[in-house]
C-alpha cells in the first residue's frame, strides 16, 4: 500500500511539474532561450511518467489516441529518415506518460486540475509584470527589444505563445466559475487572463477563447438562455475589435489580403504554410515526407514566385518552422497511413466506450454534463472547442508546455485508469534505466545548446572587428567547444550551421564546408543553402557555390542582401541574368546592388 501510495505521489509531483514549472523556464544563455528548455525538462518529466505506467501498465481504449500517433510517426520515420526516428521519441515517451496521469487516483486529480488555472494566472501575472522591462530579469537585457504587442513575452517568449498557453486554463476557469456556485475567484481568474489574451492581440487565441465560452453556454444552459449568452458573446467581440484599435487593423489587413485573392500571405503568410503542407502532403501521400520533418522540407513546396512575394513582406525572417495548423502539419508529416492510425484510435475508443457505458451512452453524457460528472473536473465540450480552433492557426502541440497543458487535462477529463495492484519488476526497472539516460541526456542536450548560443552570440561579435590573429584564436577555441558537443544534437541543423559559422571565422573553410553541408542534408532552407554557398566559393569550387547561391536566392531573395563580396555579387549577379531570374522578379535586382 505505502508503494501504491508513494507511486501515486511520483505520477502527481511529475504532472504538477510539466504543468506549473515547464512553462517558467527560461535560460537566455541557451539557444531557443524560451522554448528549447521547456522540450528538455518536459522530456525529463515525461519520461518520469512513462517509468511510472511501464512499473504498473493499464490499459483503456482511449490510451489508442496517443498511441496511435506514436505508431504513425514510427512508420513514417521507417519510410524516411532517421531524424523523423528521433523527432518521434518524445512522443513515445509521452504517449506513456499519458497512461501514467490517467491512473491517478480521484482524490489527486483535484490538485492537477488547479494546478492547471494557477499556471495560466501566474502567466498572466508574469506577462503583466514583464510588460515593462525595468520588472524583467537581468538577462533578458540581451533580448532584442520589442515594442506593441511584443511586449507581451511573460516567460513563454512572444505574444502568441503567451496568448495560447492562457487560452484553455481561461476557458476552463470560467467553467468552474458557472459550475462551483458562482466561485468568484475563478472568475476573477478568468477575467485577468482574458485581459492579457486581449492585449496580446492574438486573433487565433481570441478565436478559441470565445469558442470555448460559446461551447460552455451551449452545453450548459437552456436554449432560452443560451441564446442570450451567445448573443452577448457576439456583441463583446464586435465591441472588442472596435475598442481595440490594432485588432481591428489586423482583421481589416486580413480581410483585404483575402479580397485581393492573396490569401498566401493571410494572418502573418499562414497561407503559404498551409499551401506547403498541403502540397507536401500530396506529394508524399502514403506515409508523408518523416514525422518532425516539415520545418526540413517547407521552402521546397512553395513555387519561385510566391518565395518571392514572401521575401518582399517577411525580409530575411525564414519562418515555415511549423504549418500553423496541427492536423494540416500531421498529415504533410504521417501521410493517410498516420491519418488511418489516428482516426481508427478515435473510432475503436467511442465505440468501445459507448458499449462499456451502455446503449444509451449515459456514461458519455456524464462526462460531458460538468453537473453531473463523477471524474471530469470540468466539462469536455468548451475544452475540445478550445483546442479544435488553436490547433487550426498555431502549433500548440509543438510547444512542450502547451502540449504538456493540453495532455493533462485530457488525462483529467477521461475517466481514471485504475493502476493494477502488482509491480511489474522488470519494466519497472527498465523504464528507470531508460528515464535516467533521457535526464541524462536532456542535460547534454542543455550544454549542447548553451554552446550553440554562446558560438552564435560570438560570431556576430567577431563579424564587428576586423580580422586579425585573435579573431581567429578565439573562434577556434569556441569551435573545439561547440564541436565536442554536437553528438548530442544529432539532427539539429542549426548547430551545424552554428559549427560551421566558428569555423569559417576561424578560417578553417574545410570544416566549414562539411558542416554547412550537414546542414544542407537535415534541412533545405535559404540560409543552408546561402551559408554552403559562400563557403565554397572562398575554396574555389565556384561553380557547385553559385548553384548553391542561386537556390538559396530563389528560397529567400531577401539573402542577396547579405552578400557583401563584390566579386561573388558580381558573377551570383551574371548567373541571375543569365537564367531570367532578374526578369521575373526585377525588383530584387535592388538587394544585391545593396
Amino acid at each position: 500500500m505505502k508503494g501504491q501510495k508513494l507511486w501515486q505521489r511520483v505520477v502527481l509531483a511529475a504532472g504538477l511539474g510539466l504543468v506549473l514549472v515547464v512553462p517558467l523556464v527560461v535560460d537566455i544563455a541557451t539557444a531557443g532561450s524560451f522554448r528549447t528548455p521547456k522540450s528538455l525538462l518536459a522530456n525529463v518529466l515525461w519520461a518520469v511518467l512513462a517509468a511510472a505506467f511501464l512499473a504498473r501498465p493499464s490499459w483503456d481504449p482511449w490510451l489508442l489516441l496517443p498511441a496511435a500517433v506514436a505508431v504513425a510517426a514510427l512508420v513514417s520515420a521507417l519510410a524516411s529518415t532517421p531524424a523523423a526516428a528521433w523527432a518521434a521519441l518524445p512522443w513515445i515517451v509521452g504517449a506513456l506518460g499519458f497512461g501514467a496521469l490517467r491512473q491517478l487516483a480521484p482524490d489527486l486529480r483535484r490538485p492537477l486540475a488547479r494546478a492547471v488555472l494557477w499556471a495560466g494566472f501566474l502567466q498572466a501575472l508574469v506577462a503583466i509584470a514583464f510588460f515593462d522591462p525595468r520588472w524583467r530579469p537581468e538577462s533578458f537585457r540581451l533580448l532584442e527589444p520589442g515594442e506593441g504587442r511584443y511586449l507581451w513575452l511573460g516567460t513563454m517568449g512572444n505574444p502568441a505563445d503567451v496568448a495560447s498557453f492562457l487560452v484553455l486554463p481561461t476557458v476552463l476557469a470560467f467553467a468552474w466559475f458557472w459550475t462551483h456556485k458562482r466561485h468568484f475567484l475563478w472568475l476573477f481568474v478568468a477575467l485577468l487572463q482574458t485581459t492579457v489574451i486581449v492585449a496580446t492581440q492574438t486573433l487565433s487565441a481570441l478565436a478559441a477563447l470565445l469558442a470555448g465560452l460559446a461551447a460552455l453556454a451551449f452545453t450548459t444552459l437552456s436554449p432560452a438562455r443560451r441564446l442570450r449568452v451567445l448573443g452577448a458573446l457576439a456583441i463583446a467581440a464586435v465591441v472588442l475589435v472596435a475598442a481595440v484599435s490594432p485588432i481591428r487593423q489586423r482583421l481589416v489587413s486580413s480581410w483585404q489580403e483575402v479580397k485581393s485573392g492573396q490569401w498566401l500571405w493571410l494572418a502573418s503568410a499562414r497561407g503559404a504554410a498551409w499551401s506547403s503542407a498541403l502540397r507536401m502532403f500530396l506529394a508524399h501521400p502514403i506515409a508523408g515526407v518523416g514525422f518532425g520533418q516539415f520545418e526540413a522540407h517547407s521552402f521546397r513546396y512553395l513555387t519561385a514566385e510566391e518565395l518571392a512575394q514572401r521575401s518582399r513582406f517577411l525580409g530575411l525572417e525564414t519562418g515555415f518552422g511549423e504549418a500553423h495548423n496541427e492536423l494540416l502539419q500531421y498529415l504533410a508529416e504521417t501521410g493517410l497511413l498516420g491519418l488511418a492510425l489516428l482516426l481508427a484510435g478515435v473510432v475503436f475508443a467511442l465505440r468501445a466506450t459507448r458499449r462499456a457505458a451502455g446503449a444509451n451512452g449515459k456514461g458519455l453524457k456524464a462526462s460531458a454534463n460538468p453537473r453531473g460528472a463523477t471524474t471530469a473536473p470540468w466539462p469536455a465540450a468548451p475544452a475540445l472547442a478550445s483546442m479544435v480552433v488553436l490547433a487550426s492557426f498555431q502549433f500548440p502541440l509543438h510547444l512542450a508546455a502547451i502540449a504538456a497543458q493540453w495532455a493533462v487535462v485530457a488525462a483529467l477529463l477521461l475517466p481514471p485508469l485504475p493502476p493494477p495492484q502488482s509491480w511489474r519488476k522488470a519494466r519497472a526497472a527498465a523504464g528507470l534505466a531508460c528515464a535516467l539516460l533521457i535526464a541524462w541526456g536532456s542535460f547534454q542536450q542543455w550544454r549542447a545548446y548553451r554552446a550553440v548560443q554562446s558560438a552564435d552570440v560570438l560570431v556576430n561579435l567577431l563579424r564587428q572587428r576586423p580580422r586579425d590573429a585573435q579573431r581567429q584564436t578565439l573562434a577556434f577555441a569556441a569551435y573545439q567547444g561547440l564541436s565536442s558537443k554536437l553528438r548530442f544534437l544529432p539532427f539539429d541543423y542549426r548547430s551545424e550551421t552554428s559549427a560551421g559559422n566558428l569555423a569559417q571565422e576561424a578560417g578553417d573553410w574545410g570544416k566549414a564546408v562539411e558542416h554547412f553541408r550537414r546542414a544542407l542534408a537535415l534541412a533545405e532552407r535559404p540560409e543552408t543553402r546561402f551559408n554552403l554557398g559562400v563557403a565554397l566559393f572562398a575554396v574555389g569550387q565556384e561553380g557547385e557555390a553559385l548553384a548553391h547561391l542561386e537556390r538559396a536566392v530563389e528560397l529567400n531573395p531577401a539573402v542577396l542582401k547579405a552578400i557583401t563580396d563584390t566579386t561573388l555579387a558580381r558573377k551570383l549577379s551574371a548567373v541571375l541574368e543569365a537564367h531570367g531570374y532578374f526578369a521575373r522578379f526585377p525588383w530584387t535586382r535592388e538587394w544585391l546592388s545593396k
